[in-house]
């Protein structure tokens, strides 16, 4: 199997290099670069490649791809000068994909997109050697980077592709040309620039561009299905609720999910959507021939995803649930159904909330939508902090909910305010980092 050297790399971007030096693979973060590897300058929102180009050098870069002169004292030999060096980190990534041609799944969605991909790899590596998307790298930059992780011995490639705007999932889909793929859901999020549900269905129907097999959808929300159908040729379904290709039975009091013609897994799942993304992935692996005990393997082995729905529970029998990742309004929603379970006892519920973002000029209905949804679900303390936060307030009175200006003032209220038996949600947009809120909490309350 090829590997790429000096002559290939000369052809994918169509230059001559002055000498050869041995490649190891491609890398953008200086933090993580390995001896050999081809240093990719890329100048992001908040950070510009060129700036570490020394660094790269000094930490053993075969070649550094650079669009701008670099000052630093680095071999001209080293430094590969481009026009672009997106369009040429997309052109190495275009190789890896086409050299190595993994059987690609694309996986993409509104809510728990991640949880899904991290389903169907952990099931497909029972199997076969399967590489995934590290975190939530499903963009412009992390889809190409994942492409660049290939090796002859990866049987299965897990692609989450992500957008906020149309087009970007179209091009993503060009370049991983998945063989499947896979919609979780759709949701009102990204309305700053999707403005509507029809709008986000048009957008996430795009992965069908690169595809060549089956695409799978939510049999359970019709109007996804509805448009697959009009879009595309070769769709399957899987739900809980409609009739569809698969369909579950998700027992939430044993835990068990039951799927026609497969049969009875136990799940970690605290709640119906948690169990339609486990759903989801299970109907993927079996149309790929995994058998019931493979799938059940892969299930062990799976871990939550990081900030997604993750329990703690406190010495003094607090029960914290991270979901601290990112918000949108039906996540939120969800995260409320998890924190309004029974089986969590007696104890208060708190909702501790960030702003969610990217929802254009309908922020404000949203944000006063989830604060209605806390008090039909029962949440006893709403606790928010942030620009638009406020508006989950609108209809609650009686001090039961309480809006602060910042985060180490909201800490301080709520370290003095829990008590054993609580069950405390924290959930806010990626941008809000709540999770700080988690960590201040924990280190004045249990150091």
């Amino acid at each position: 199997m090829k590997k790429l050297n000096r002559s290939i790399l000369e052809k994918i971007l169509n230059i001559q290099i002055k000498r050869n030096f041995s490649i190891s693979g491609i890398c953008i973060d200086t933090r993580i670069l390995q001896p050999g590897d081809i240093f990719v300058a890329i100048k992001g929102i908040r950070v510009d490649g060129h700036d570490y180009a020394i660094n790269a050098y000094k930490a053993g870069a075969s070649y550094i791809i650079a669009s701008r002169e670099i000052t630093e004292e680095i071999p001209s030999e080293r430094i590969i000068k481009v026009e672009n060096t997106l369009i040429s980190f997309w052109k190495l990534a275009k190789w890896y994909r086409e050299t190595y041609n993994p059987f690609v799944i694309a996986v993409t969605g509104s809510i728990g997109k991640t949880s899904v991909k991290d389903c169907i790899a952990s099931i497909l590596s029972v199997r076969e050697p399967t590489l995934s998307s590290a975190h939530s790298f499903n963009n412009h930059i992390g889809v190409p980077l994942t492409l660049t992780k290939l090796n002859s011995q990866i049987h299965y490639l897990v692609q989450e592709i992500g957008m906020n705007h149309f087009g970007e999932i179209h091009e993503l889909s060009l370049l991983a040309k998945p063989d499947l793929a896979y919609i979780n859901n759709v949701y009102p999020t990204h309305l700053q620039y999707m403005k509507s549900v029809p709008g986000i269905i048009k957008a996430k129907l795009e992965i069908t561009s690169g595809l060549s097999g089956i695409l799978w959808v939510n049999g359970d929300q019709e109007d996804l299905v509805k448009e697959a159908y009009r879009k595309y040729d070769k769709v399957k379904t899987f739900g809980l609720d409609n009739d569809a290709d698969i369909r579950g039975v998700f027992h939430n009091d044993q835990g068990i999910l039951e799927i026609n013609g497969i049969g009875e897994f136990r799940i970690d799942a605290m709640a119906k959507p948690q169990a339609s993304n486990i759903l989801g992935g299970i109907a993927v692996v079996s149309s790929l021939g995994l058998s019931h005990d493979e799938i059940n393997s892969g299930l062990a082995a799976l871990s939550r995803t990081p900030g997604r729905l993750n329990m703690e529970i406190t010495n003094d029998n607090i029960r914290i649930i991270n979901d601290t990742y990112n918000a949108s309004p039906y996540s939120i929603k969800l995260a409320f159904e998890v924190l309004s379970l029974p089986k969590w006892g007696s104890g208060r519920r708190i909702a501790v909330l960030g702003d969610m973002k990217e929802l254009g000029k309908d922020s404000a209905f949203w944000h006063k939508t989830v604060g209605n949804w806390a008090k039909e679900l029962n949440i006893d303390l709403l606790l928010v902090t942030g620009e638009e936060a406020k508006y989950y307030l609108d209809n609650w009175t009686n001090g039961t909910g309480r809006f602060f200006a910042d985060k180490s003032d909201l800490t301080k209220t709520l370290v003095n305010i829990a008590k054993p038996n609580d069950v405390i949600l924290f959930k806010g947009s990626r941008i809000t980092a709540m999770e700080k809120v988690i960590n201040g909490f924990k280190n004045s309350r249990y150091a």
